[in-house]
């Protein structure tokens, strides 16, 4: 027997008597629908299945070049941390939902992707739902070293206080520094089609 083959053994008979003290964790598909159901501050109700895929290496640094656009260059943290927020949120959705995928409610088309909505509640939504499936995909509760930082939500930059869970700063939102304008001619329709 060769020393290549008894290893090839030994591992077979380390791998048999191993304690199966956990179950094998079923691997997520970084493709996935999310449903979210959010009322804003005036009472519309926004409910719609979204098509997501978990940021690969390629779509963190699309989310990243996106963010950096849409705040002209500027460090929105250290100036208006709610402003942050929803440039991060904003940008992370654009680049991992699939905007056109069969079921995407017409809301999200006719708003431009969240952008020209009034209060902050269904994009909150449905990044909060986003981002939790996709930390159950890269191993659940496990705390694994993030490759952007992101920036606090308008409610937790203390904007909202405790106005309630749906509410995004009593009802006010933030005044617009003005339009935000990507590059193009605009004559492709939405300010932010961008496809993966």
């Amino acid at each position: 027997m060769t020393s290549a083959s008894a290893a090839r053994k030994s591992l077979a008979a380390q791998a048999a008597t191993a304690p199966k003290g956990e179950e094998e964790k079923k691997a997520l598909s970084p493709d996935t629908y999310i449903d979210i159901d959010a009322t804003d501050t005036s009472g519309r109700r926004f409910v719609g299945r979204f098509k997501y895929r978990v940021p690969n290496l390629s779509a963190m640094v699309e989310i990243g070049k996106l963010k950096a656009l849409l705040a002209s260059g500027q460090n929105l943290a250290a100036v208006d941390p709610a402003s942050a927020g929803i440039v991060e949120v904003t940008a992370y959705l654009e680049v991992t939902i699939d905007h056109n995928a069969p079921g995407t409610p017409s809301w999200w088309a006719e708003t431009d992707h969240g952008s020209r909505l009034y209060d902050f509640t269904p994009l909150r939504r449905l990044y909060e739902e986003v981002r939790s499936y996709e930390e159950r995909f890269h191993g659940g509760g496990k705390k694994r070293e993030r490759t952007e930082a992101a920036a606090p939500l308008p409610d937790d930059a203390g904007d909202a206080g405790d106005a309630g869970e749906d509410a995004v700063g009593e009802g006010v939102q933030p005044e617009p520094a003005g339009p935000v304008v990507l590059a193009g001619d605009g004559a492709r329709g939405s300010r932010m089609d961008r496809r993966r």
